[in-house]
């Protein structure tokens, strides 16, 4: 049972070598843009070969961080910036 929770955590799921998460924003960005362009007459190959470059990149980026999606998720809550500072010579936090 500890061997399984580990594994999971050491490999996080993948679709087609990209991390999930990443992949589908991919594949889900990727076919909006093809029904705009079929709405405005467009190729849809132009989308097909966005989607696998994107896809391409995903898979070098996952293969080099298997937890790219996680690493991006903690980063974006972080940076989060507090508006109870007061500047002085330092900053001061005022609750």
């Amino acid at each position: 049972m500890p061997q399984r929770v580990m594994r999971s955590i050491a490999s996080p799921a993948q679709m087609f070598w990209a991390p999930v998460e990443l992949a589908l924003m991919n594949f889900l960005i990727a076919g909006t843009f093809m029904i705009f362009g079929f709405a405005f007459e467009l190729n849809p190959l132009l989308s097909l070969g966005v989607l696998v470059i994107n896809h391409l990149i995903l898979a070098v980026v996952g293969s080099r961080e298997p937890h790219a999606y996680r690493i991006l998720m903690c980063w974006s809550k972080a940076n989060i910036k507090t508006k109870n500072i007061v500047p002085c010579k330092r900053n001061k936090f005022v609750p």
